[in-house]
């Protein structure tokens, strides 16, 4: 299995090179038991932009961290054989105050933000506490391989 991650970067601050590197790592571990190679859209906004679409599609009208949007359409797979699993979009701002908030690293909230949303896209969710609990632990341990564990 293959993972390729689009990056767009719609704000003015540089990223850490590195970032990258670990959403490729993070997709593949969470996804490796899939026969499929995937493409996933990586989109840095700022706070209007996310408050804008967090309002375009969930009706709640702020600012948040960080909203998937799966796709994951095995017909619309590129010519290469990638199906397009969907767009994580993460708001910069929100990342840096919570990294500041959790006394961590910028690249370990952004990095935590992707597993969050790669999770997200492969059903996981949190809508009750059984769920939740699931999902935190997947999510500790997928950061725990990469070693940004906290």
């Amino acid at each position: 299995m293959k993972i390729k991650i689009l990056q767009n970067n719609f704000t003015q601050d540089e990223l850490d090179a590195s970032f990258l590197e670990y959403a490729e790592k993070t997709a593949y571990l969470i996804l490796q038991n899939s026969e499929n190679d995937y493409e996933i859209g990586l989109n840095i906004v700022t706070a209007e932009e996310i408050q804008e679409l967090n309002e375009e599609y969930r009706h709640i009208d702020a600012p948040t961290d960080v909203l998937s949007f799966v796709l994951n359409d095995e017909e619309m797979a590129q010519e290469e054989g990638y199906i397009y699993l969907g767009d994580v979009v993460i708001c910069l701002s929100i990342a840096k105050k919570q990294a500041a908030e959790y006394n961590h690293s910028l690249l370990r909230e952004l990095v935590y933000l992707f597993v969050h949303s790669i999770l997200h896209m492969s059903g996981y969710d949190h809508l009750n506490d059984e769920d939740k609990q699931k999902m935190r632990a997947e999510e500790e341990r997928v950061m725990e391989l990469i070693s940004l564990s906290r």
